[in-house]
């Protein structure tokens, strides 16, 4: 199983997660570019930190899911 950070574009343009095993699954796991920006516009305060920890967990149960649909094959 491997997870890899990448980008299809330059920066963090098309930035995505990537899971994926040496028998052939991949899935691509795209962050939110509009929410990341988001993120980055808040930066302090209880509003940035919520805005942020709600991508950081909506991240987290998607790559859990394409973990589990790896592991089952």
């Amino acid at each position: 199983m491997k997870m890899r950070l990448g980008a299809d574009g330059p920066g963090e343009t098309g930035a995505y997660i990537e899971v994926s095993t040496t028998r052939g699954f991949a899935k691509r796991i795209p962050i939110d570019e509009a929410r990341l920006s988001e993120c980055r516009q808040e930066q302090d305060g209880a509003a940035g930190i919520a805005l942020c920890q709600q991508l950081v967990d909506d991240l987290a149960a998607r790559i859990k899911t394409a973990v589990a649909e790896a592991v089952r094959g």
